[in-house]
């Protein structure tokens, strides 16, 4: 079998070659994303064949990639300004449980104006989030195919 998807409310593809679709998929939600990512894969082959994979299909994708293991909220309020101020239209996660999880917080809040730290806080839910694909670098993200994350 060379890929399966499999759908909830979203759509989740696995298989060998299925970042290579990324720019299509990404199209249908805009042409201006955020890609955030690990900073392992700064300036790594990957991220330039997603980013250029996402360029060839007309999505203009400003890249973070400073997320790892010792990432603070602050990383996650850079990424919601970089959202904010470079009007993207959707956010891409690339990487393991951590940087997938603020990638999946950054597009919850949306265009709100609150902060991480004041993400528990329901009066403050934003209605307006931003489309997510993730990219996970392993299947053991046990928050993958819900809407929950770790922050």
């Amino acid at each position: 079998m060379e890929s399966l998807t499999f759908q909830i409310p979203t759509a989740t593809h696995f298989g060998r070659g299925t970042r290579l679709q990324l720019g299509a998929k990404a199209l249908r939600y805009g042409t201006r994303a955020l890609l955030m990512s690990e900073s392992v894969f700064q300036g790594s082959s990957v991220l330039a064949e997603i980013q250029e994979n996402l360029s060839k299909a007309g999505v203009e994708a400003i890249s973070y990639a400073q997320l790892g293991p010792e990432t603070t909220s602050r990383a996650g309020e850079t990424c919601l300004e970089l959202a904010k101020s470079g009007h993207v239209q959707l956010i891409i996660g690339l990487g393991g449980v951590r940087a997938l999880s603020l990638a999946k917080a950054v597009a919850t809040l949306g265009s709100s104006l609150f902060d991480l730290d004041n993400l528990t806080d329901l009066q403050h839910q934003s209605s307006s989030v931003y489309p997510y694909i993730e990219l996970p670098t392993t299947c053991r993200n046990p928050f993958m195919l819900g809407e929950s994350f770790l922050l």
